[in-house]
């Protein structure tokens, strides 16, 4: 329960701005509390590699989903992101593919928010992002509208495939428990 709080709470505060979450799929329980996060979870639990692309429902408007398979790219044609009323959860269920983070403050933004995509795109940076991860079957990220995040990259492994789950979350939705 506290940790629900905590994650409700710093959506709450203009001072505390919530960032990345990065764990296995298997640790979500000590990292989430309470809903909708248990609801989403629950879900998640239940997807694997064979899982059939495609979208998929949890809690209506307030939470939905995703699976796609799709071959990662280079770092030059990669796209880096935030987004405002959604906080994306993306889980790797098979294959590899690299996902890059940095503070959305930090980088010149490429074309301005659009609320009908709920999506705001920033300028290719040269170096990458201060933080990065290869994400593999079993881990999950958590992104919250502060993280600017580019998916989609080849890995360090190479490799060239993956199968990817990502939910959307509303802001509103974890606001209200």
């Amino acid at each position: 329960m506290l940790e629900s709080v905590r994650q409700r709470d710093r959506f709450k505060s203009k001072r505390r701005q919530a960032t990345m979450i990065l764990d296995t799929i298997d640790n979500w329980r000590n990292r989430f509390q309470g809903e909708p996060w248990v609801t989403i979870f629950s879900k998640l639990e239940t997807f694997g590699p064979d899982s059939p692309d495609g979208r998929f429902e949890i809690m209506g408007d307030d939470a939905f989903g995703g699976v796609a398979s799709y071959p990662t790219r280079e770092r030059a044609d990669a796209i880096c992101e935030t987004h405002q009323r959604k906080i994306d959860i993306q889980m790797c269920l098979k294959g590899s593919e690299r996902i890059e983070w940095a503070p959305r403050g930090t980088l010149p933004v490429k074309t301005a928010y659009d609320p009908e995509k709920d999506a705001e795109f920033y300028a290719q940076p040269a170096e990458p992002l201060p933080g990065g991860v290869d994400m593999k079957p079993g881990y999950f990220m958590v992104l919250f509208p502060e993280d600017a995040h580019m998916p989609a990259l080849k890995p360090t492994d190479g490799t060239a495939d993956v199968r990817k789950l990502v939910v959307k979350l509303s802001v509103d939705a974890v606001k209200k428990y």
